[in-house]
């Protein structure tokens, strides 16, 4: 084996003045040691790589921080402060008007990383005169193979090229990844023409889709488009197997959608919202007729069933009395009794064959003076049964708002679809209230315009499912499915 080691590096020393305590630091707070181009080849050869265990020659990195005591008895550094303490060695005590110094040395691997690395170390030197002093060291390592054009360094990457500018060939400039069509990546760091970091650009986030599809034996095929700025384009596509994919979205994207033969899906992507790390969406693909509604950011869909959930208003009579009252009026209606943690609720079910055209006999109970509030009730898991998990929706739900909503403009939006604020909050979420009398199909539509309004940050529908229907028998508490 023969073993080739090409090394080349410019170090560069910005020399700042600055007094901190009794310590004036000769050649500055702060070092920028510019780039380490590190390459190396391996060739078939006899001899083995000099001094190395691992097969390859290490580089070594050194600096030196020099300050003098300018006060008028011994500068003892009491101790450093430091991710790794152990490539720091220094002067424990300086006489006054005496240079003290601080070692750095550290080996380079060039199979610990890949491609670049940028090193910033903030050391924190603890004296007897001062509690602090801040020193910093920065410097980039260039690994592996990379292709340079003047200033410009491309080096390869999974999802294009790692980009790195410098300047002057010393201090880098800006960094980052770089994907097709010259597009920008992930966040982006940048520097002034001293070395001083800028604040960071994020180009792009990743977003990662699952499809939901019962059919395994046939993947969902979907194309992706997404809208941001008035525009609609084309986000780079990532890792597309089977029913998973990732995609990247540029700056302003408020909208993905994913059309397929199974239907079309849609995000509602609040870019500004979210970090830079990676968000998982669960899609269901949903035909234009399909009952949804909007859940941090992405349509559910909800398939209602025959079944409807209600409440009494207050009365001096017990309850059962008044759901047997109802039972002898109309004999043909199916009535339950079910309970959802401590709260009692009534189910209804009307005559067979009315099953999803019975508006007029929900007309007939919505007439009666002692309901309070009903809910139609959503499909089980299993459809095909007739006991299962039904659920419904609760006509209270918790919320935050954006910053800068003033209380009027909050309670004008509530209002305007049929909410009020209710009176209890929970760890820091308002409660809101619908104040209709029926949640169907049309409060959906409310809900989901309200969404547009751009108030809430976090709202989202409450759904029951913790009980069963019983098909007119009620079931004793201690069968009930918690």
């Amino acid at each position: 084996m023969r073993f080739v080691l090409s090394i080349s590096f410019i170090l560069c020393l910005e020399v700042l003045s600055a007094q901190n305590g009794f310590m004036l630091w000769k050649n500055g707070e702060r070092h920028a040691l510019g780039a380490f181009h590190q390459r190396y080849l391996i060739e078939t050869s006899n001899k083995k790589p000099y001094n190395s265990t691992q097969g390859y020659i290490p580089l070594i990195i050194q600096d030196t921080f020099v300050f003098e005591n300018t006060g008028t008895e011994d500068l003892i550094i009491n101790k450093i402060h430091v991710r790794k303490p152990g490539r720091f060695t220094f002067s424990k005590r300086t006489k006054p008007k005496h240079l003290g110094y601080i070692y750095f040395s550290d080996t380079i691997n060039p199979y610990q990383s890949e491609n670049i690395e940028l090193v910033q170390e903030n050391i924190n030197v603890m004296t007897n005169y001062s509690p602090w002093n801040d020193i910093k060291l920065e410097y980039i390592v260039l690994r592996h193979a990379y292709v340079q054009n003047g200033n410009n360094i491309h080096v390869d990457h999974p999802e294009g090229q790692l980009y790195l500018k410098l300047q002057n060939g010393r201090l880098p400039k800006c960094m980052g990844i770089v994907g097709a069509n010259n597009q920008k990546l992930y966040t982006w760091k940048y520097w002034d023409e001293k070395g001083m970091p800028l604040p960071d650009t994020t180009w792009s986030k990743l977003i990662s889709i699952a499809f939901l599809n019962n059919d395994y034996n046939n993947p969902i095929k979907a194309d992706i488009t997404a809208f941001a700025h008035g525009k609609y384009y084309k986000p780079i596509v990532r890792n597309n197997v089977f029913q998973v994919c990732s995609l990247h979205v540029t700056e302003g994207t408020d909208t993905v959608i994913l059309t397929s033969d199974k239907g079309k899906a849609l995000i509602a992507y609040p870019y500004q919202q979210i970090g830079s790390q990676m968000h998982f969406y669960n899609l269901e693909f949903l035909k234009a007729k399909d009952a949804f509604y909007w859940d941090f950011g992405q349509q559910k869909k909800l398939v209602y069933s025959n079944v409807y959930v209600f409440t009494f208003k207050k009365d001096w009579r017990p309850k059962e009395h008044m759901i047997f009252d109802l039972a002898t009026r109309y004999p043909n209606f199916e009535f339950a009794t079910q309970k959802h943690n401590e709260n009692k609720y009534w189910t209804v079910r009307f005559p067979k064959g009315n099953a999803y055209n019975d508006s007029f006999y929900l007309k007939l109970l919505k007439g009666e003076a002692i309901i309070d509030k009903i809910s139609q009730c959503l499909m089980p898991r299993n459809e095909k049964t007739e006991l299962g998990n039904y659920g419904f929706l609760g006509f209270g739900m918790y919320t935050t708002f954006y910053p800068g909503c003033n209380a009027d403009s909050v309670n004008r939006v509530l209002k305007k679809y049929g909410f009020e604020k209710g009176n209890s909050d929970m760890a820091g979420l308002t409660e809101i209230i619908y104040t209709g009398s029926f949640i169907g199909p049309d409060f959906l539509k409310l809900y989901n315009r309200m969404l547009l309004e751009k108030v809430f940050m976090n709202l989202r529908l409450q759904i029951y499912t913790e009980w069963i229907y019983s098909r007119g028998i009620e079931i004793p508490e201690d069968n009930l499915k918690r």
